[in-house]
């Protein structure tokens, strides 16, 4: 028995891979937004399908970060963050941080979103204690694992 996904943007359903249990009576699959399918349930193990990403090597681009809707001063360390990027094959997690340095592509703090070729969202954000200039850095990752180029935005902490 082969592993079959559906991609409902098309309505037709793909061979992505054998599974290793032939049959799989009573079991259940769950998608994730990353393209994994876990089989779970029934009276045999359960299996974990990793699918090979498409040989993209495209980072996704035109990467965007506003803070609190482009205001200069927020007495609030509580600010929310507009998020947009683009990719050819689906931006699938965000990094956001008042650090400079880019994040490592394995770290589970990355921040899951639905897959999409143009996302566009608001976050939320909570700004480091203490008066000031801060700045917030944001970096994207698409499907594959290709991370973006870092944005980011300033604003002022009274």
């Amino acid at each position: 028995m082969d592993c079959e996904i559906y991609d409902p943007a098309t309505g037709q359903f793909t061979i992505a891979a054998p599974m290793i249990t032939p049959t799989r009576h009573g079991h259940i699959p769950i998608l994730f937004a990353d393209g994994r399918v876990l089989v779970v349930g029934g009276p045999t193990a359960s299996e974990l399908y990793i699918p090979s990403p498409a040989s993209d090597t495209t980072p996704p681009s035109n990467p965007s970060v506003v803070i609190s809707s482009g205001a200069a001063k927020t007495s609030s360390r509580n600010v929310t963050l507009t998020l947009s990027a683009t990719d050819n094959t689906g931006v699938f997690r965000y990094y956001a941080s008042e650090s400079p340095t880019a994040p490592l592509s394995v770290l589970s703090t990355w921040m899951p979103i639905a897959s999409t070729t143009n996302y566009s969202g608001v976050v939320p954000f909570t700004l480091s204690p203490g008066a000031g200039a801060k700045t917030v850095y944001v970096w994207f990752k698409d499907v594959a694992g290709n991370m973006s180029a870092v944005t980011s935005a300033s604003i002022t902490l009274e």
